[in-house]
């Protein structure tokens, strides 16, 4: 029954995906061949070519399918906030906190994080982030404690890495 309901997510999933081309066809493998290896995801293209449902896809196909899958958008948040919405906060962390938050990466945690437009951040949180994505761990912001999870990373992004790369380095980020 199980198996079952998923492979019925996973077909509701993949029919977002609209289209015969080879291109599609193209994409649609590459869904089958990665929903189920744990490896972060970055998915690229210009606006408005279904980045996001290539996400909800490879999440629904794979073996997190049943557990949460967190979106967030890096372009509509600043520096600060974003870092708060993704590691969480402890209290007294700045003006006004009064209680420990938990963030988005927690929150995902045995499922699936989406960091839509990635490409937006600033060089020092793309950073923050790196580390996160090498070790699976984060202190929340003002906090001391190290927070271990579970997490796929999908990313997307309508920038090239070249650029990225390059706002890092200008930053004095070495990659």
């Amino acid at each position: 029954m199980v198996e079952l309901e998923r492979s019925l997510a996973e077909c509701r999933e993949l029919r977002r995906i609209v289209g015969r081309s080879d291109g599609i066809r193209n994409v649609v493998s590459m869904i089958n061949t990665l929903s189920d290896v744990h490896t972060s995801v970055l998915i690229s293209g210009e606006s408005g070519t279904g980045k996001k449902s290539v996400a909800d896809a490879l999440h629904a196909a794979g073996i997190r399918s049943g557990r949460n899958l967190v979106k967030i958008n890096c372009a509509a948040l600043s520096g600060g906030l974003l870092e708060s919405v993704l590691f969480g906060h402890v209290r007294g962390a700045f003006t006004g906190v009064v209680k420990d938050k938990v963030g988005r990466f927690q929150r995902a945690h045995g499922g699936t994080i989406f960091l839509d437009e990635i490409g937006e951040m600033t060089p020092q949180m793309q950073l923050r982030l790196l580390r996160v994505l090498e070790s699976m761990e984060f202190e929340r912001v003002g906090g001391s404690s190290q927070i271990k999870v579970d997490v796929r990373v999908i990313a997307a992004t309508n920038r090239g890495l070249a650029t990225g790369y390059r706002r890092l380095e200008e930053h004095g980020i070495r990659t």
